[in-house]
């Protein structure tokens, strides 16, 4: 179908000392919805995703930080329980986004920074489809309070914060009007790495599934 992306729900954990990190949906997503995962983790380790996810940005690093963003489409069997495990044990963050009326295809489109500072700002670029839903997801190696940038909102759990590798996932309150993001910091952290992704709706490029008829069709008459 057409239409804006929704931002259906989110989910976000973090561990301390751990060698993987998991977070819980509220609810199921629905059947062919864009799952991403932002993670936040030590520079080096390896990640082992849960079945069925791949993935599309990173790791972007700054510093001691990773930052990599993960995918999946909405599939049978559906959890709600994620779980990504790391190659050691030490700080690890998780944010879950559940988007519907995404494109499923070719849904992530980003630009990436790495700096410090208590401002940090993507570079600027549009999106390929001009009704994308922008996000902006930032690793600080600390755990500064964090506000979300103009235009911004960070959503229930979207902020993770703790020792080490805190991440923020904030998403814009509109469509096809922001082509950078930015976050800011209680204090200056030692180091961030941010990134900036464009979740694509369906469009006619990307077909949604033809529907299953209920009813036997009538027949279409010849007469006058």
């Amino acid at each position: 179908t057409s239409g804006a992306v929704v931002l259906v729900q989110t989910a976000g954990s973090v561990t301390s000392g751990g060698s993987s990190v998991t977070a819980t949906y509220a609810t199921p997503p629905p059947l062919g919805d864009l799952e991403t995962a932002c993670i936040a983790y030590p520079q080096g380790f390896a990640v082992t995703p849960p079945s069925g996810w791949a993935l599309s940005i990173g790791p972007i690093t700054s510093l001691t930080s990773a930052l990599a963003v993960y995918k999946r489409t909405a599939s049978a069997p559906n959890p709600t329980t994620v779980s990504f495990s790391f190659s050691g044990s030490d700080y690890e963050s998780l944010v879950l986004q559940d988007f519907g009326n995404a494109d499923v295809v070719d849904a992530l489109q980003y630009t990436s920074t790495t700096t410090s500072g208590t401002t940090v700002t993507t570079p600027s670029v549009t999106p390929g489809n001009a009704n994308s839903m922008p996000i902006g997801c930032f690793a600080q190696v600390t755990n500064f309070t964090q506000t979300a940038g103009s235009g911004y909102t960070i959503p229930a759990n979207g902020s993770q914060v703790q020792a080490y590798h805190s991440l923020a996932a904030e998403s814009h309150a509109l469509t096809s009007s922001a082509t950078s993001a930015s976050i800011s910091y209680s204090g200056t952290p030692i180091s961030v790495a941010g990134l900036l992704m464009f979740v694509a709706p369906w469009s006619s490029s990307t077909p949604a599934p033809t529907p299953t008829p209920t009813s036997t069709p009538m027949p279409i008459s010849t007469g006058y």
